[in-house]
């Protein structure tokens, strides 16, 4: 995971900690819930743009290697997609969650009831 989306998570979990405790005006919570709609459909885009490129790579490093390419070089191609993919689908997972929580957050104020109470 990039140090920005580590840092942005971090923003986005510290958002729904001070939701636990506060209330947001209706007009507000339902902006929010817009902003979140967005930011989840961003996730899935990316979460789904990942996985084809991990399989389309994988198609490639196969073809490669049955038209003979050296076998390190194609061993060294999947672990460099496996390393950079990986920890970009664990934060979209993470994010993915996150947002889940805040909408349900989002959705219990809205209909002015009170938080589950950790």
């Amino acid at each position: 995971m990039t140090e920005n989306m580590i840092a942005q998570l971090k923003k986005l979990q510290a958002i729904k900690e001070s939701l636990h405790h506060a209330h947001l005006p209706k007009q507000k919570a339902l902006e929010l819930l817009q902003v979140l709609d967005h930011i989840e459909a961003e996730n899935k885009s990316l979460s789904y743009q990942l996985t084809s490129v991990r399989v389309i790579t994988s198609n490639l490093l196969v073809e490669s290697a049955k038209a003979g390419l050296p076998g390190a070089l194609t061993g060294l191609g999947a672990e460099h997609i496996d390393h950079v993919a990986t920890p970009l689908h664990e934060g979209t997972l993470i994010l993915q969650q996150l947002v889940h929580e805040l909408v349900s957050q989002l959705q219990q104020q809205i209909e002015h009831r009170p938080p589950p109470s950790s």
